[in-house]
This record gives C-alpha cells, sequence and structure tokens, in this order.
C-alpha cells in the first residue's frame, strides 16, 4: 500500500525529523505493526509504502477500516533561542477491502479546516 501525504514539511531532511506512519492495527501474527518511515520525503511531500502481507485485510463481503497516523516532525522555538522539536499528527482512516468485495458503493465527506503561523528566523550578519 502506498500512501502519500502533500504538505509544507520544512524541517525534513534534518538529522532526527524523519517523518513516519503509524496504523494501529496487528500483523497477520498479531503482533502490533511497527512505524513506518517515509521512503521519501521531501519539503513537500511525504510518501510511505506499508507492505500488503503486513495488513490483515477481511474475508466474505465486509470492509474493515483501521485508524493510522501519520507524524511529522518540525522545529518550534521553546526558550528564547532555544528550539525544540515538537511533532504534528495527521489522523489517517485507512479502509481494508476484501479480496471480491462485490458491488461496492462508497460515499463520504470531510470538511478540516486548519490554521497554523508559523515563524521563520533569518540570521543576517553585519
Amino acid at each position: 500500500m502506498v500512501f502519500t501525504v502533500a504538505g509544507v514539511f520544512p524541517d525534513v531532511g534534518r538529522d532526527g525529523f524523519d517523518p513516519n506512519h503509524t496504523i494501529d492495527a496487528k500483523d497477520p501474527n498479531g503482533n502490533p505493526l511497527p512505524a513506518f518511515p517515509a521512503s521519501s520525503a521531501t519539503a513537500f511531500l511525504a510518501q510511505f509504502h506499508v507492505p500488503h502481507a503486513k495488513l490483515v485485510f477481511p474475508t466474505g463481503s465486509a470492509a474493515r477500516g483501521i485508524h493510522a497516523s501519520v507524524n511529522i516532525p518540525y522545529r518550534t522555538r521553546c526558550a528564547l533561542l532555544f528550539r525544540c522539536r515538537s511533532v504534528s499528527h495527521i489522523p489517517v482512516l485507512i479502509g481494508l477491502l476484501p479480496q471480491s468485495p462485490g458491488n461496492l458503493h462508497v460515499s463520504f465527506s470531510t470538511t478540516t479546516q486548519v490554521y497554523e503561523t508559523k515563524e521563520t528566523v533569518r540570521r543576517c550578519g553585519f
């Protein structure tokens, strides 16, 4: 499964600021899934490859939903001149279908407004 998130991620590429994708599910052996690191990430795009074999797909005609989160670390100012590491968690709902779902009609809509203010500090030498 390929999962792509588009946005503005200015700190991607810094040491320790790699995005990851966590899925609240268990593998076919019943073990919790580990966090999946981004297979590629830029300042505008993060892409994750979750191995198909790691997911438990439903049988019969029922669909199954699992909760996931895309975690994007970023720097923020915490005390005067010091910077701290924070993580933005983007919730995601993933729908898994059986191998032969038959007739399928999916209809949904989501509306989200996000307001975020960031401050950029540039040092100029005189």
